[in-house]
């Protein structure tokens, strides 16, 4: 019975794990748009790099996201001292010590969409 839970644990860990992370402590910005007393608002926040893969990226933030959220991120990339924006969605987020950490799936959009 042990053994049927450890290979039920573990392949639920390998769906949700398909790619690898790689570790990244960098800064970045983003923006996410907000319904604020009946007007679209468009807000300006910072955050950081936790890890990325191919499929998403965990970030630390201290503004409070929600699941479905869909924000902005300007990815730097030091090649050519640029900023590249990416769409990503908020598929979870939890408070921690006054601020959050959060799970991001990137988007995949058609270049008409932009």
């Amino acid at each position: 019975m042990l053994c049927a839970i450890t290979e039920i644990i573990m392949k639920s860990i390998l769906k949700q794990r398909l790619c690898s992370r790689k570790a990244i402590h960098h800064p970045f910005c983003f923006e996410i748009s907000r319904d604020m007393s009946g007007r679209l608002r468009y807000l300006q926040k910072n955050g950081i790099f936790v890890d990325i893969s191919s499929e998403g990226a965990r970030i630390f933030t201290s503004y409070a996201l929600r699941k479905g959220d869909v924000l902005k991120i300007y990815f730097p990339v030091r090649e050519v001292e640029e900023c590249i924006p990416v769409f990503t969605e908020v598929m979870w987020c939890r408070e921690l010590d006054e601020h959050f950490i959060v799970g991001l799936r990137f988007l995949a959009l058609n270049i008409e969409q932009l």
